[in-house]
């Protein structure tokens, strides 16, 4: 989750909707892979004169947890760091081939802090029986890795197949950093994690292993976060008897905030419920004044549906709930999803989640939700033989304007369907970007969504399709228009892997077979 704060009072100023959107993309020249199943999986960022990014064969599911670099991926996968100009010429790529010594270590994640480029890797210490993170320097003209690794964090090893894993997050100014080491589980033991801080010259600010203090088939991890001053919070899910959402047909849990201040030496925990109302999804950031400024979406149903939306602050030192206000969809919004009938009965909408939560300026939010969910069907072959499929759904986004006051201002359907097969929708979901006037969305698309609105709209198919740009103006106008075709271009666009550089600037990604290629866009 990523959390930014938006400068323009949003819902103060009202802009045309007849503007044009964007440029076309500025596409690169194609490029060839050094290995066909390699892609651009991130951005790293740029100085005055480059841009640099990682390319990797590295296969994971994203779905999965929040830069948890450890727990998903393949071993012996080969990455890279890249280099080009600012006409998106490649001018250098070279292997990570992170050594202690002689000693090859495993890559884990790539990152930058203030100026610098780092890279992450483990290694294996036998005699302390640690597993332990370094770091390593990116030379940005070579592209080397400084010789001497710095010891960043470490887990403990219980045995050869439970070693423990890494994370990290930056706070929402990039100031800090976070790195978190998953300690290996033992069965009956609360969850233990080493939490390491660092400033942007990855100086160590902090570390402290902590043991959550509820029992671990009891709480459920969520995510960590990291704010600018260096307090560390940790967001769970607590069952209060068993892992179980119902309890005489009321909520069974609710959602718990950790908190370690002050370099970890104090502790708070901050409790968040809705009575009766599921919390279905919840993010949160920290104020100015250290207050927990929550927002999320709630359900009267169960855990995948959603009824409505929920902003709150907690005062940071009583923990008592300063403001709290609650809004359930109304039925003009929900007949951008269902019939009239439906959305006069109140239906709830189904298997949304959290992906954005961007503040506003006068204390308002906006929030951005996608539909997600996997489907998952198994076939008895002829010969016995089972077959297993994971259908992978990314469809419709959803925008909600929050005023200060915890009222919806306006919320807003944005049409998308995207399925696609055991390949963890690697080409789905959305990129986004903000500027002063507007919130810019960029997805794959069905073209033929673009002739005709529909409330169902047609499937994204693949290397046919179209990219899409959306812009969501401050009165929650929709205005799109396409902004290249993945088949003139013979790639297939990234949302994941694109990135926004400055003010109006969107780096985009797309590749297909041996090649790839970037491309710029530019947003009016």
């Amino acid at each position: 989750m990523i959390y930014k704060t938006l400068a323009l009072v949003l819902g103060l100023i009202a802009t045309s909707n007849s503007y044009l959107l964007a440029q076309d993309v500025d596409w690169s020249g194609d490029y060839r892979k050094a290995r066909p199943n390699s892609n651009v999986t991130q951005i790293l960022g740029e100085d005055d004169d480059h841009i640099y990014g990682i390319i990797s064969t590295r296969i994971y599911d994203e779905n999965q947890g929040e830069n948890n670099a450890g727990a998903n991926t393949r071993n012996r996968d080969r990455t890279s760091v890249i280099k080009f100009n600012k006409e998106l010429i490649l001018k250098k790529e070279a292997p990570i081939v992170p050594k202690m010594g002689k000693k090859r270590m495993e890559f884990q994640f790539a990152e930058r802090l203030g100026k610098e480029m780092y890279v992450f890797s483990s290694i294996i210490d036998r005699n302390s029986r640690e597993n332990i993170l370094m770091a390593q320097r990116i030379d940005p003209n070579t592209l080397a890795l400084s010789k001497k690794p710095e010891r960043v964090a470490f887990t403990n090893i219980r045995n050869a197949r439970n070693i423990g894993t890494f994370g990290y997050q930056l706070s929402r100014k990039r100031s800090k950093m976070l790195v978190v080491g998953y300690e290996p589980y033992k069965r009956g033991e609360n969850e233990k994690f080493n939490l390491s801080v660092f400033d942007r010259d990855l100086q160590q600010v902090w570390d402290k292993q902590i043991t959550i203090p509820y029992q671990d088939e009891l709480f459920f991890i969520e995510r960590f976060v990291v704010d600018d001053r260096g307090d560390v919070y940790v967001l769970g899910r607590r069952y209060y008897d068993r892992p179980k959402n119902r309890r005489r047909g009321k909520p069974n849990y609710s959602y718990i905030v950790l908190a370690y201040r002050f370099k970890g030496l104090e502790f708070e925990q901050y409790e968040i419920k809705l009575k009766d109302r599921f919390v279905t999804d919840l993010s949160f950031t920290i104020n100015d004044d250290g207050d927990l400024i929550c927002a999320g979406l709630y359900s009267e149903r169960g855990t995948v549906s959603v009824k409505g939306t929920y902003f709150m602050s907690i005062d940071a030192i009583s923990q008592e709930i300063k403001e709290e206000g609650f809004k359930e969809f109304d039925a003009n919004f929900l007949t951008q999803f269902m019939n009239d009938r439906q959305a006069a009965r109140g239906r709830e909408l189904y298997d949304y989640r959290l992906e954005e939560i961007i503040l506003r300026a006068d204390g308002g939010a906006i929030l951005i939700a996608e539909q997600y969910f996997v489907d998952v069907y198994t076939v008895t072959n002829p010969d016995g033989t089972i077959t297993t499929r994971n259908y992978y759904n990314y469809n419709d986004i959803i925008i909600i304007n929050i005023n200060p006051n915890k009222t919806i201002e306006w919320a807003t359907k944005v049409p998308k369907r995207q399925v696609t097969v055991d390949d963890f929708g690697y080409f789905s979901s959305f990129a986004h970007a903000i500027t002063n006037e507007n919130i810019y969305l960029v997805f794959n698309d069905n073209q033929r969504n673009m002739a005709k609105e529909r409330r169902n709209p047609l499937s994204f198919n693949g290397s046919r399709s179209v990219v899409m740009l959306i812009a969501i103006d401050t009165q929650g106008n929709v205005s799109k228009e396409i902004l290249t075709s993945n088949r003139e271009e013979r790639i297939i666009t990234r949302p994941k892997s694109c990135e926004q550089l400055g003010r109006n600037r969107m780096i985009v990604y797309g590749s297909r077979g041996k090649k790839y290629k970037l491309g710029e866009v530019i947003l009016e």
